[in-house]
């Protein structure tokens, strides 16, 4: 045969070897290709991520079908965060310039907020979810090498601050994640850390001009001119008042209180504001210990003068006045710091120093035995605890 002749043969034999395999893969692709069903995960194993699975939703709703428009509207109703981001990026990409600037940043903090949210509930003994990758609070984004409780330590500090941040820019779900930190990692560092971020973000306000007039009224409060300082905190509610068309800046509205309360010395004002304080801010523990407190104080002091005025009037021989009843204001306070320590327990220790406990019949029984209250007041007290 031929030089040439050869040479050709060779060159039909390999194209034709090449098609075959070519072929073979095609083939092998199609039969070995997996159906995308919500309750699978990436390779086979474990759950889809929410993210795919609405994708998927949303395709096959638009092909027809109410059974598909169903599941698109419960997937969406389950996860409400995820839905939001997926909704405000598709608008992002089909809009123009302010506009699809802003459904951008929408679609961004949806989607941050609900990263941040699975990692700051997570137990400490648990594992991190996988799928809180966005802003780097996946433990895997680490520093290579690092130990494993040191990833997990950055990835939970770093949620607490995105919360904090969007807290700081009036999202209320990041508010409540800051929340459920405090209440679901009370007493270790995760609780601690909640805590110190969500009293920061409680008395910071997004505009510059209420929180200067904010520092410049402390410092007239710590310089003693009471009258400056309530001033300042006044202007600056009122400031945010048009701002925010509503309530006002509720840290404002709390420094009104106590500035009344321990520095003017009008219990009754000092109520007013820190009852329209909690109503800027419902969740506030910190306003509810100030409204405890103040309420603890007043029932307090309303004892010990009701006890001097049946004094001096046994001693000038004139009737016992009628005796006035201060369980209002105690359970008010009692209710105010249950709600407190309801969302942050480790406030507990700080109730126990402004109030006694609730006496109990077991107390008031060793009480007695002891001689330190009599049996008649055993009724009486008891059913004041009732």
């Amino acid at each position: 045969m031929p030089r040439k002749g050869f040479v050709l043969l060779m060159l039909v034999s390999v194209a034709s070897a090449f098609q075959l395999f070519g072929q073979k893969k095609k083939c092998s692709g199609v039969t070995t290709r997996r159906s995308a069903h919500s309750d699978a995960g990436i390779g086979g194993n474990g759950p889809m991520p929410v993210e795919i699975a609405l994708r998927i939703a949303k395709q096959r709703a638009k092909d027809g079908g109410e059974a598909a428009v169903a599941d698109l509207q419960k997937l969406e109703l389950e996860n409400p965060e995820q839905a939001l981001a997926a909704v405000a990026s598709e608008r992002a990409l089909d809009a123009k310039g302010f506009e699809s600037w802003k459904w951008g940043r929408l679609a961004e903090e949806a989607q941050r907020v609900s990263s941040a949210l699975k990692v700051a509930g997570v137990p400490l003994d648990a594992t991190l979810p996988s799928d809180a990758h966005v802003g780097a609070l996946n433990p895997s984004k680490g520093k290579p090498g690092a130990p494993k409780r040191e990833a997990e330590w950055r990835a939970r500090s770093r949620a607490l601050s995105e919360l904090q941040y969007w807290t700081l820019r009036g999202n209320r779900k990041a508010e409540a994640g800051l929340l459920l930190a405090v209440r679901s990692h009370a007493g270790n560092w995760v609780g601690a850390a909640a805590d110190q971020l969500l009293r920061q973000a409680w008395g910071v306000h997004a505009d510059a001009g209420v929180n200067s007039l904010m520092q410049r009224a402390r410092d007239a409060l710590k310089k003693k001119d009471a009258a400056s300082a309530l001033e300042g905190f006044e202007a600056a509610a009122g400031r945010s008042r048009e701002l925010d068309e509503g309530s006002g800046f509720a840290d404002a509205h709390r420094w009104i209180g106590l500035t009344f309360h321990r520095a003017l010395d009008d219990p009754t004002a000092a109520r007013a504001a820190l009852e329209e304080a909690l109503d800027a801010s419902p969740h506030n523990y910190v306003v509810m210990m100030d409204l405890g407190k103040l309420l603890a104080a007043r029932a307090t002091t309303a004892a010990r003068d009701a006890d001097s005025v049946a004094i001096a009037a046994w001693l000038a021989g004139a009737p016992a006045p009628e005796p006035r009843d201060q369980d209002a204001e105690l359970e008010a306070a009692r209710a105010y710091f249950d709600r407190a320590t309801a969302l942050n327990p480790a406030l507990v220790a700080d109730v126990v120093k402004v109030l006694p406990p609730r006496p109990t019949v077991a107390a008031w029984r060793e009480a007695c035995a002891a001689g330190v209250v009599s049996f008649a007041d055993f009724g009486v007290q008891l059913q004041r605890a009732r």
